[in-house]
């Protein structure tokens, strides 16, 4: 399958830089611009760190992709968060996303692209390499022509088959990401983006973190998506990632998360509670997933428990999914 398209190159002109938005917004339906957080205090910003001290000086100095920033004909602003902002750029007739974040923030960037360098999966975007100059690191990924998830419920009504494919290349992919040591800790419809042949590509490594089964403890996500155990500042393990997933898979049945709220104290309140309804139009077998996934108690949340993801696959919801055609990319 086709996954890697690419955008028409615009101009060499730097797009000018956006103004970062607020720390985090509490989502809405119409929403527009909105953040992960790091920490459950509201009021809270990302804080300038140094680089992460297990990465070599020379990998740090030394950039890995084998051109120049001045190589790039850079074209416009695609995306932005208060880590950064995305644009669009193209070298030698082909077409790339580059994101670029500031040096004060190098300790992220440094992380997101260790990552990026140990994955291969169709499902996650293609990392190419990493550049920087005196004020920013810049982190040059494949540029996939689609529509982020969020947008893409805003626009239409999933179909269920839709909604069983996507949920199925997410779950291979969070998957393959446990399989490596690495807890995503970001998951929303806004990380995935849906390409013009209908895969999802998860594509902001951001918070992502290599935790080798042991656990996490910092308080980070976006604040629908977090899981009881990170609101209640507790270490925590990969099952937060199947929490998502299930918050996931409500809102692409529902058109809402299932924790609402008018201010973040509000959300965590409601998460913490674990209550919450379903649509009329919710089956059965849907309902029993979504409810496995969010179990309050981490030790009996479907995912991960002794069987992992695969309990995840062997559910009813996902019958029709041939896993053997998976199997090579988890």
């Amino acid at each position: 399958m086709n996954l890697f398209t690419y955008r028409k190159k615009t101009n060499n002109q730097l797009p000018p830089l956006l103004a970062q938005p607020k720390a985090y917004t509490i989502r809405k339906s119409s929403r527009s611009h909105y953040s992960s957080v790091r920490s459950c205090n509201p009021d809270s910003r990302i804080k300038p760190n140094t680089p992460d001290k297990s990465v070599s000086r020379s990998k740090q100095d030394t950039p890995i992709f084998p051109y120049s920033l001045k190589d790039f004909d850079f074209g416009k602003c695609i995306g932005r968060g208060k880590g950064g902002r995305v644009i669009t750029a193209s070298l030698n007739y082909r077409d790339y996303a580059l994101k670029i974040i500031p040096k004060e923030l190098s300790k992220y960037a440094l992380i997101e692209s260790q990552i990026l360098e140990k994955l291969s999966n169709p499902f996650i975007v293609k990392y190419f390499g990493r550049l920087e100059d005196e004020e920013n690191i810049y982190i040059v990924l494949e540029l996939i022509n689609g529509c982020d998830l969020f947008h893409t419920m805003r626009k239409k009504r999933l179909k269920i088959p839709e909604v069983i494919n996507i949920s199925a290349q997410v779950l291979i992919t969070i998957e393959t990401l446990h399989n490596k040591g690495i807890v995503y800790r970001d998951l929303k419809p806004e990380n995935i983006m849906i390409s013009d042949n209908g895969n999802a590509k998860l594509i902001d490594f951001g918070l992502a973190k290599e935790i080798n089964n042991d656990r996490a403890h910092t308080i980070c996500g976006s604040p629908e998506y977090m899981a009881p155990e990170v609101i209640r500042k507790n270490a925590y393990t990969y099952a937060v990632d199947f929490w998502a997933l299930g918050i996931l898979l409500y809102e692409m049945l529902c058109g809402h998360p299932p924790f609402q709220g008018e201010s973040y104290p509000e959300i965590c309140q409601n998460i913490l509670r674990g209550s919450f309804e379903f649509t009329r139009s919710v089956d059965p077998v849907s309902k029993d997933l979504i409810r496995r996934l969010l179990h309050t108690e981490p030790a009996y949340r479907l995912g991960n428990l002794q069987g992992k993801a695969m309990d995840v696959k062997k559910h009813k919801f996902f019958r029709e999914i041939s896993w053997d055609i998976f199997d090579s990319y988890s």
